[in-house]
């Protein structure tokens, strides 16, 4: 088979990547959709930014569920859960999106923008964005960090629910009893 030659004739010197996107090429080409996608995608497709790699991703292999495609590029990638975010986000996944925002760290920015622009038609997710948000960056990630990146400024902009203020406000408030353990989160 073509694929398995190009792969084999990987010379020192050679991107891996053009070989990779050579070979899927060759796979896709002839009907092996689900073979191209298992050994070559993820290498094949990477792009500047996880969104943009995911994105590409899903433009190719519209049989895919966007939860797969995304299980899939997290698992390639160990440790960077947090940067798959923004992916999880464009798509709905909001559930999933939490989950990768608070297994590693992501960007203060990143969460308080999905908070803020997410407040009025995702509002659970938006407070969760925004607690996640706080977290990382209280734990030194992010840079530079604006008011207009800022959780709280999203939060007094929305019009939540009583409900998510006063989830907010518990949150953001170490109870005695937390306080005495040393625990602030």
């Amino acid at each position: 088979m073509l694929a398995l030659l190009a792969e084999d004739s990987r010379g020192l010197n050679d991107s891996p990547t053009a070989i990779a996107e050579t070979c899927e090429e060759i796979l896709l080409s002839c009907g092996m959709a689900d073979e191209a996608y298992r050994r070559y995608a993820i290498e094949a497709n990477r792009r500047t930014t996880y969104l943009a790699t995911f994105r590409a991703l899903a433009a190719k292999y519209t049989h895919k569920a966007a939860a797969d495609l995304l299980r899939d590029l997290v698992a390639a990638s160990p440790g960077e859960e947090g940067k798959w975010f923004a992916a999880a986000k464009s798509v709905g996944l909001y559930r999933e999106a939490i989950e990768l925002a608070t297994s590693s760290p992501c960007d203060p920015g990143t969460l308080s923008r999905a908070a803020r622009d997410l407040a009025v038609t995702e509002p659970r997710f938006a407070v969760e964005a925004g607690l996640a948000a706080l977290r990382w960056f209280a734990e030194g990630y992010g840079y530079e960090i604006t008011n207009l990146d800022s959780p709280t400024t999203s939060w007094r902009s929305a019009s939540f629910p009583s409900f998510f203020t006063s989830y907010i406000r518990r949150s953001a408030r170490p109870t005695t009893s937390s306080m005495e353990a040393g625990d602030f989160r």
